[in-house]
């Protein structure tokens, strides 16, 4: 991008969407942002490039932000027109800040197409950072706006939703914030895309959980968790039955009802009583099977993905299991 404006490393970014409203070029193409103004050139944060015999940035009436990390804009009419822009700026790693611009005519005078140009409709700040972001329409009249906090790099940062309310024009209005995900401490989450559905707008499932045993297990304890993550509560639910060393669990030996653990009760079983279910309380190594759960010791398991559930299955992912 830096063929566009000569020595300008500043480019931080590009998106492909189709053009806005009176345009010079009409089809998809590319946007680009970039952080800071190069000396005798007026950039600005986001601007359009196109193809036209030879690479050409087109202007507007937007000024340069040197804390800017990343942008999405959004059709608020069915894809004619993307016509509502946000951009995020770095501020630190605890402080980010959302800007809301919407493309309208008599906003650019230097513009002869209608004068299109971008108007600010505000700001939202938070206290979390912010680094990579996507935006997507909510279907209601509303944005999804999903963004990375911390300042890049930063260890067991999260993923949050906001939703802005007002659409195409008006000022950003934040009316719900959602925690969406939080990375380990030795991970950092960047940008954020949306995948292609095979079905547009269908549902889409949960991964499977992933489970964990408590590390330190107290010798005649009257209990212990086993820690889903994520939770679902579909799934958790649709388990049908637990075995231990090929001995199917009563019921009353295991509750599903507490979001993100199964909790065992020894009590309930002889199997989890003996030396084997003893260790195999430790050592866990397991599968879910078509909505049931397998711990073993003398036989561990590896589990990989089976095609599909059964048809009467209520599991959202199912596993194929073997011996090794």
């Amino acid at each position: 991008m830096g063929q566009l404006f000569p020595d300008n490393p500043n480019n931080v970014v590009a998106n492909c969407f189709a053009p806005q409203a009176d345009s010079v070029y009409s089809g998809h193409t590319a946007y680009v942002e970039t952080q800071k103004a190069i000396a005798g050139l007026d950039i600005p944060i986001v601007y359009m490039i196109y193809n036209n015999g030879g690479w050409i940035a087109q202007p507007n009436n937007l000024g340069n932000d040197p804390n800017a990390t990343d942008f999405y804009m959004i059709s608020t009419n069915s894809g004619a027109t993307y016509d509502v822009m946000y951009t995020c700026d770095q501020i630190s790693s605890k402080q980010g800040i959302i800007n809301k611009l919407s493309w309208v005519p008599g906003a650019d005078p230097g513009n002869p197409n209608d004068n299109y140009g971008w108007v600010t409709n505000g700001t939202w700040t938070n206290t979390l950072g912010m680094d990579g972001m996507f935006v997507t329409t909510n279907g209601a009249g509303a944005a999804y706006i999903y963004f990375t906090t911390g300042a890049g790099g930063t260890g067991g940062n999260s993923i949050y939703r906001i939703t802005d309310a007002p659409g195409w024009d008006q000022n950003i209005n934040v009316i719900a914030t959602n925690l969406i995900y939080t990375s380990a401490k030795t991970a950092s989450l960047k940008g954020l895309v949306f995948c292609p559905q095979k079905t547009g707008n269908s549902y889409e499932p949960m991964p499977t959980p992933v489970l964990t045993a408590a590390s330190k297990l107290a010798r005649n304890a009257s209990t212990f968790n086993v820690t889903l993550s994520p939770d679902d509560s579909v799934w958790r639910s649709s388990i049908t039955a637990i075995t231990v060393n090929g001995t199917v669990l009563p019921t009353s030996a295991y509750t599903l009802t507490s979001a993100g653990i199964v909790t065992f009760t020894p009590s309930q079983a002889p199997i989890l009583q003996t030396p084997a279910g003893r260790a195999s309380q430790e050592a866990r190594p397991f599968c879910w099977i078509n909505g049931s759960v397998d711990f073993g010791i003398i036989h561990p398991l590896s589990c990989s993905p089976s095609p599909s559930p059964p048809p009467t299955a209520l599991m959202r992912r199912s596993s194929r299991c073997t011996k090794r």
